[in-house]
């Protein structure tokens, strides 16, 4: 939320992450620490770390999906692009619950 608020935390003199080092340089390392966050969790699915299961369909399908909507949500945060984003996220995280559960 640091992004969506820099006007004002900077007017009310919060030194927040987007305040010292800019939107844009937020926006592009949350990019990359949750690409690398994408890549982690398909490496565990993968290894069957987290779950014994052989096939992943869900979650090596919604990977990509996951970054781009990210990516496109966050060049001009708002409340309803981080919902969009949350909502997207739920896909996969409700496939491991039930593989998890199962």
């Amino acid at each position: 939320t640091t992004v969506m608020d820099v006007d004002a935390d900077r007017v009310a003199g919060d030194a927040t992450a987007a305040v010292r080092w800019t939107p844009y340089t937020c926006r592009r390392l949350g990019l990359a620490l949750w690409v690398a966050a994408v890549v982690v969790w398909l490496a565990c699915c993968h290894a069957g770390v987290l779950v014994a299961r052989e096939s992943w369909p869900v979650q090596d399908a919604m990977a990509p999906v996951l970054v781009v909507v990210y990516a496109a949500m966050t060049r001009r945060p708002s409340i309803p692009r981080m919902a969009v984003v949350a909502l997207t996220f739920a896909v996969p995280a409700l496939d491991f619950m039930v593989a998890v559960t199962a």
